[in-house]
């Protein structure tokens, strides 16, 4: 992958996915530690919307209840969740609605008549600001790892480094990658949450880029899909 982008030549000095229609608004995962779902879900998205033309929610909820790889509410690794998608497929958000907002996994309700795409097998993954940029830009948002400890205080002025509060190795919250800039000269990730439209970036947030911040470039990929 990164050969290839390599060949395409350099990459624009900022880019931003909500801008070509391909990822919606962030979601709200509530009382569920679903941030991997609503990371992965983000992520395929993109991919569909990029394929297809045509911008789709996906269901969080079919991953939290029916990936018996996962552990619901309690969290899951990017790869088991694709080894899920690869297997049986992901519906819409509309057709397999979230409903686990306070923490509860229901019986799996999963239609495969109602599915819109299959992945591949294997959640592809690298890490580092430039390869991680280059393929942003080239193949869409990106599933992301980081420490989530400075969010809360977000105040629209990207999060910078700061390993004493902000440990790069304890990779606890999943987001979604959309897009990178500069901003009063700080080059920045922009980055889709869920936990609610909230802060000043209506639930987006912008953390330093090209120095790990919060451990944000230690793992990211992504997964290819085929549309039903």
């Amino acid at each position: 992958m990164l050969m290839e982008v390599e060949k395409d030549g350099p990459v624009p000095d900022a880019w931003d996915w909500r801008k070509k229609n391909v990822t919606g608004p962030a979601g709200d995962q509530a009382d569920c530690g679903s941030c991997w779902a609503f990371s992965i879900a983000g992520m395929l998205e993109g991919q569909y919307a990029i394929k297809t033309g045509k911008l789709v929610e996906f269901s969080k909820s079919q991953l939290v209840e029916c990936a018996k790889q996962c552990s619901g509410c309690d969290g899951c690794f990017f790869e088991p969740s694709i080894e899920y998608t690869h297997q049986a497929g992901l519906e819409s958000e509309k057709d397999y609605p979230y409903k686990n907002a306070n923490g509860e996994k229901f019986k799996c309700a999963y239609d495969k008549s109602k599915v819109k795409l299959f992945t591949g097998k294997d959640f592809l993954h690298f890490n580092g600001s430039e390869t991680m940029k280059k393929i942003l830009y080239k193949y869409g948002p990106l599933s992301v790892l980081l420490n989530s400890d400075l969010i809360h205080d977000y105040n629209g002025t990207p999060i910078r480094k700061n390993d004493e509060t902000c440990s790069p190795y304890d990779l606890g919250h999943a987001v979604l990658l959309v897009g990178y800039g500069k901003q009063d000269n700080i080059p920045y990730w922009l980055v889709r949450n869920s936990w609610g439209p909230i802060g000043p970036d209506e639930g987006f947030f912008k953390i330093e880029r090209g120095n790990n911040a919060c451990g944000i470039e230690q793992i990211a990929g992504y997964a290819t899909i085929d549309v039903v």
